[in-house]
This record gives structure tokens, C-alpha cells and sequence, in this order.
């Protein structure tokens, strides 16, 4: 065992002094005994429900050995006992705090009492000789280089460079990067991997539908000449994984596309390491639409037109050298409330460009 003796470190005793209170817990004790019990002290202590909750803490510690030792501590166990029946508020202070903090720069007074018989003027002499005097403002580079952060343009070279003048670019950085933008404007004409297909609803911004759509395995496509150039088209194999509303119909579960749905197609190639997006805001599959046989005003019969089983919509173009046709069907459906005809995504065919840019 080691108790912090008085010269502020810590040694060790033997078991039979364990219970021996030293100089620095006695004093402990008697800020302890004054806090609680001098009145000043406590009219401006105000207790709370975490204070009581530290104090008694010590009350186990207060036997009849330390009291031997510091009697003036009956009166701290006392107040402990009595304030274990007390109620205090969960949150209160005293009539007004005695106690001041006052934040000092140690590192500066401790600089300044070590030069006291240093003269300032003599400080400032020194420092500009030797530092201030070399460069101005027109010639520091580092304060130039500070300005450039305000300018876009320069800010790559700022945050790449570490001391030292900023490197002048080099040619070959310049070929990298319109290779990189070559290469990026090319994306389209790298291995189709897979398009992730999102049906969002139009006024609540959320998905309804997600549908993974990839190349049918052992189909090559087809390939067609066009204005803008040779072009394959290939049939997608659709996979619904995910849907807020499900229909059923013959067994199968379905989800109906609204008729004013959004489009996102997330387009991915290389192995998925690139992607681009193409997106459809208003897909306007046709909708329900009633005729009177009368054709008046007379309140005749009215039959409900019929709508086409199959529709076709385009995300892209072949401007854009990337096509995404989806292909919906009209089903007949079963919900809660009855049977109805709806949309849903039958097919999806993706053509891109076959020639690169």
C-alpha cells in the first residue's frame, strides 16, 4: 500500500498504519469540516441533489479511528447523519459564490518575469534585423501563397505544396488530366454491369419501387447503325428488390407505378466502377378516362375507355450515347378494395454506344 505523504510523493506503509491518517488527508478533513460545518460556508455551499449524493459518500469513512484521531470530525458525521433525512432540491446554488477564477497565461508571465531586465525595445530591434527587415510584402512568399487561398484556381497547388515556391505545373500533369476527362466522357462505352432502376413518387420524394436490372447471361445484344454512330441493345433481366405497395396477382407479387411516377436509372459499368445517371420526371403512363355515350350533359350512360396493354418510355438518348427503354404492362390486380388494372415494369432494354468517343 502507498499514502501521499508530505513532501508530495507517494511511499509505502506497512498494513498496521494503513488506518494512520497523514498531514495531507487531515487537511482534507478539516476543509471538509469547515465546508459543512461553518455557517458562512454553508449559506453559500447551497446543496443539491448531487452535492448531498458526494457527501455521503464519506460518511463511511468517518469510524471511530479517525475520529480518534480528529475528533473535530464528530460533527462532520453528525451533519452526514442528519443530512441523509434532509430533502434538497435537484438543482440549487448558495446566496452568492465567494470564490473567483481567474484564467492566468502561465507560459506568458513565466516569459515575462524571465526578462525583466531584458529591454523590449532591444527584443524588437533583434527581431526586426533579423526577420522583417529580409522581406516585404510584395516578396514573401508565404503571404502570397496565404492570398492564393482565396483563388480557386490555386488553391490545389496551396494545400499540395509543403514550404518551398509552388511548383510550376507540369506537361505531363496537364496530359493526365485531359486523359482523365477523355476517359470520363468515355464511361458510356465501358462493359454494361448493371442498372439499378428507381420508380420515386412525385410529390412525397420517396422511392416506391427499386428494380436491379442485368444483362441476360449469354446474350451479346444487338448491335445497330444510327446517325450518331453503331449502337447495342440488350435485353435486361428485371429484378424487383424492393417496394412500398405490393399487388398480387396469380400468385405473382407485383407493384403498380402511378401514373405521374419519377424515373431514376443508375447506370453502372466496369465492374461498377463507374456510374452515371439518367432520370425521367414524369413518366405519364395513361391514366383512366370515362366518355358519356350521350355526349351531352343529360346524365346518359358513361363507359370507361380502354387503355393500351403495353407502353414504352425512354431515360436518355442517343445524343447521349446511352438509351434505357422500359417497357410496362397492364395487369389486372387484387387489393383490399377490390381488383383494378394497373402498370407495372414488364421489360427493361439498355442500347449503348459501341464506338468510342
Amino acid at each position: 500500500w502507498e499514502k501521499l505523504k508530505e513532501n508530495h510523493n507517494w511511499e509505502k506503509v506497512d498494513p498496521v498504519d494503513l488506518l494512520k491518517v497523514t498531514k495531507c488527508e487531515a487537511q482534507c478533513w478539516i476543509a471538509l469540516f469547515h465546508l459543512t460545518t461553518t455557517p458562512l460556508c454553508r449559506e453559500r455551499y447551497g446543496l443539491n441533489a448531487f452535492r448531498k449524493e458526494q457527501l455521503l459518500k464519506l460518511r463511511k469513512f468517518l469510524t471511530d479511528v479517525m475520529l480518534d484521531q480528529l475528533p473535530i470530525l464528530a460533527d462532520v458525521r453528525r451533519y452526514m447523519d442528519e443530512l441523509t433525512l434532509l430533502t434538497v432540491p435537484e438543482n440549487v446554488t448558495g446566496h452568492g459564490s465567494a470564490l473567483l477564477l481567474q484564467q492566468v497565461d502561465s507560459i506568458r508571465e513565466d516569459i515575462v518575469s524571465q526578462n525583466n531586465s531584458r529591454s523590449w525595445d532591444d527584443v524588437v530591434h533583434c527581431q526586426y534585423d533579423g526577420i522583417f527587415s529580409k522581406v516585404t510584402d510584395a516578396t514573401d512568399k508565404a503571404l502570397r501563397r496565404i492570398s492564393e487561398v482565396y483563388n480557386i484556381d490555386g488553391i490545389e497547388n496551396v494545400l499540395a505544396v509543403v514550404g518551398g515556391n509552388v511548383p510550376p505545373r507540369k506537361q505531363s500533369e496537364e496530359v493526365d488530366e485531359a486523359s482523365s476527362v477523355e476517359e470520363e466522357e468515355d464511361i458510356v462505352s465501358k462493359p454494361l454491369e448493371s442498372v439499378l432502376l428507381c420508380v420515386e413518387h412525385p410529390d412525397k420524394e420517396e422511392s416506391i419501387a427499386q428494380f436491379e436490372c442485368k444483362p441476360l447471361v449469354g446474350d451479346d445484344g444487338t448491335t445497330t447503325q444510327t446517325p450518331n454512330g453503331l449502337f447495342r441493345r440488350m435485353k435486361m433481366e428485371v429484378c424487383q428488390i424492393n417496394a412500398a405497395d405490393d399487388y398480387s396477382t396469380d400468385g405473382i407479387q407485383l407493384t403498380t407505378i402511378p401514373s405521374n411516377s419519377t424515373l431514376v436509372a443508375n447506370i453502372f459499368f466496369g465492374n461498377g466502377k463507374h456510374s452515371i445517371e439518367l432520370q425521367c420526371d414524369d413518366v405519364n403512363l395513361p391514366s383512366v378516362s370515362k366518355e358519356n355515350v350521350n355526349g351531352d350533359d343529360s346524365g346518359g350512360k358513361v363507359e370507361q375507355k380502354s387503355r393500351p396493354a403495353k407502353v414504352w418510355r425512354q431515360i436518355g438518348s442517343i445524343q447521349e450515347r446511352i438509351v434505357v427503354q422500359i417497357g410496362f404492362k397492364l395487369v389486372a390486380v387484387s387489393n383490399c378494395e377490390g381488383s383494378d388494372e394497373t402498370y407495372v415494369i414488364d421489360q427493361v432494354f439498355v442500347s449503348q454506344s459501341a464506338e468510342k468517343a
